[in-house]
C-alpha cells in the first residue's frame, strides 16, 4: 500500500525538478544577457532582454515595456576644423602711379542751376535796377573740409558749408590782397602789412610781417599758398611759416629766390610753379620751380625745341594715359628718348608736369586740355568730361569739383550735377547769391 504522503511528494516532484532545472538557466542567463535599448521618439523605451543558455537549443526572449526616465541631452559643441585662410598679397602701386584720391566732401546739389551756352538776363535786371556786383578776383578752397573763399572788392568771403551761405570773414580796414585755405579749413588772409587767419571755430587774429610797406596803392608781389595743414607767405625776397595755425615764423632765404614761388601750388606737399617763356628769337622754354617745406628751392629749365627732357606721353592707347620724363638720346636718331637720371626723378617731373599742363591741385588735381577735364592721379592721366569748356581752374574743392570765375561769378562743377553758381556777386556788406 503506498503511503499518500509519498504520492503528494512524487507529484510535485517533476515541478521542484523543473524549477531546480530552471535555476542554473537563470543564472546563465543573467551571466550572458545582452540589453539592447531603443528609443522611440524620445519618450519610450523597447527593452529587448536576449537569454541564452549555453549549450541549449532555444533561447527566451522577454518584452518587457518600461516607462523611459527623462533622457539629458548632453550639448553637442561643434569644433570647426582649423582652416588656412588664404590672405590676399597687397602689390603697392608705384610711388609714381598712385591711385586715384576719394574726396573726402560728398557732392550736394548746391547753387543755382546754370549753363554756359545760355545767356544769363538777370545782370540787365540788376542794371536797370542800378545794382552793381563787385567781380570775384580769387578764390581758395580747402582740400579736405567743405570750406571756400572768394576775394571780392579786396573783401574775403567765405562759406563753411559747401558754399550754400557766404559771409564776410577777417574784416579788415586795408585791402585784402590774397586768402588761402589748409586742409583743415582754417581761412588765410594778407593785407600790405598783416596776416590774418580765421580757425574752423570761428576765432580770428591779425599779425604785422615783416616786410610791410604801408604802400597801398600797389599790388606786392607776394601770396598765400596753403600746404597740408600749414601756410606760407612768400613775397618780397621772404618766406613766412605757419604751421598749423601757429603763430608766423620766418624761414631762412639763402638765395633769395623764394619769389620764384609767387603763384604757386601745393601738391602732395610739395610746393610747385611753372610756366612757359617764348620769344620771337626763338626761346621756347618751360622754367619750373620747386619747394618742399625745410628743404632747398629747386629750379629747372625745359627746352620745348629739344635738346633736354620732354614730357612724353605712354600707354595712351585706352581710356588713360601716363607721363613721363624723358630725355633724348644722342646718335642717329634724335627723337629716341629714355627717362631721364635724376636725383628725383617723380619731382622733377612733377615740375615739368606743372609748368606744361599746369594743374589745380585740391582734393583731385585737373587740368583741362582743348575742353576735356582730365584728371592727374600722380603721373596718370585720365578724362573726366569732354565738353568741360576752356574756362581755367581757379580752385578744387574738397570733393574733387573744379571751381571757375565765369564773367566775375563763380561757378561749380560737378559730374552729377552740372554746373551751378555758387557765388554772383557782393555789394557793400549784402550778398547776393544763390546759394541753397
Amino acid at each position: 500500500m503506498s503511503d499518500p504522503g509519498w504520492e503528494a511528494r512524487d507529484a510535485r516532484a517533476p515541478l521542484a525538478r523543473a524549477v531546480d532545472d530552471e535555476a542554473p538557466r537563470r543564472q546563465v542567463a543573467r551571466r550572458t544577457r545582452r540589453t539592447i535599448a531603443l528609443a522611440f521618439g524620445g519618450t519610450s523605451l523597447l527593452f529587448l532582454a536576449l537569454a541564452q543558455t549555453s549549450g541549449a537549443p532555444d533561447a527566451i526572449a522577454v518584452v518587457v515595456p518600461v516607462a523611459a526616465p527623462p533622457i539629458v541631452v548632453p550639448p553637442v559643441i561643434v569644433r570647426p576644423a582649423p582652416q588656412v585662410l588664404a590672405i590676399p598679397v597687397l602689390v603697392a602701386p608705384p610711388i609714381d602711379d598712385p591711385a586715384c584720391p576719394v574726396p573726402p566732401v560728398p557732392d550736394r546739389a548746391i547753387g543755382r542751376p546754370v549753363s554756359p551756352g545760355v545767356y544769363d538776363d538777370r545782370a540787365d535786371a540788376e542794371a536797370a535796377q542800378g545794382i552793381r556786383l563787385e567781380p570775384v578776383v580769387e578764390v581758395a578752397a580747402s582740400a579736405r573740409r567743405p570750406v571756400i573763399a572768394v576775394r571780392v572788392a579786396d573783401e574775403a568771403w567765405a562759406s563753411i558749408d559747401d558754399g550754400a551761405h557766404f559771409r564776410q570773414v577777417l574784416a579788415s580796414d586795408e585791402p585784402i590782397r590774397a586768402i588761402a585755405i589748409d586742409d583743415d579749413g582754417r581761412i588765410y588772409a594778407a593785407t600790405d602789412t598783416r596776416l590774418g587767419i580765421r580757425d574752423p571755430r570761428g576765432a580770428e587774429r591779425w599779425e604785422l610781417h615783416a616786410s610791410a610797406t604801408g604802400d597801398r596803392e600797389r599790388e606786392p608781389a607776394g601770396a598765400l599758398i596753403a600746404v597740408g595743414r600749414d601756410a606760407l607767405w612768400v613775397g618780397d625776397g621772404q618766406l613766412l611759416v605757419s604751421r598749423a595755425g601757429g603763430r608766423w615764423r620766418a624761414q631762412a632765404t639763402p638765395d633769395g629766390r623764394f619769389d620764384d614761388l609767387v603763384g604757386g601750388r601745393a601738391w602732395d606737399g610739395v610746393i610747385y610753379r611753372g610756366g612757359h617763356i617764348q620769344d620771337m628769337c626763338g626761346l621756347d622754354d618751360y622754367v619750373a620751380s620747386s619747394y618742399a617745406l625745410g628743404g632747398e628751392l629747386e629750379s629747372a629749365t625745359f627746352h620745348a625745341g629739344g635738346g633736354g627732357p620732354v614730357l612724353e606721353t605712354l600707354d595712351d592707347t585706352g581710356a588713360s594715359w601716363r607721363y613721363r620724363l624723358g630725355c633724348v638720346r644722342g646718335g642717329d636718331d634724335p627723337t629716341e628718348s629714355a627717362p631721364c637720371e635724376a636725383r628725383d626723378p617723380r619731382r622733377r617731373a612733377r615740375s615739368l608736369m606743372m609748368a606744361q599742363l599746369q594743374p589745380t591741385i585740391g582734393a583731385r588735381a585737373l587740368f583741362v586740355e582743348r575742353g576735356t577735364l582730365v584728371e592727374l592721379c600722380g603721373l596718370r592721366a585720365h578724362p573726366i568730361a569732354h565738353a568741360f569748356g576752356d574756362d581755367p581752374i581757379v580752385a578744387v574743392d574738397g570733393g574733387g569739383r573744379p571751381l571757375v570765375i565765369r564773367d566775375g561769378h563763380l561757378w561749380r562743377w560737378s559730374p552729377r550735377y552740372g554746373w551751378r553758381e555758387l557765388f554772383r556777386g557782393a555789394t557793400g556788406a549784402t550778398w547776393s547769391g544763390d546759394g541753397e
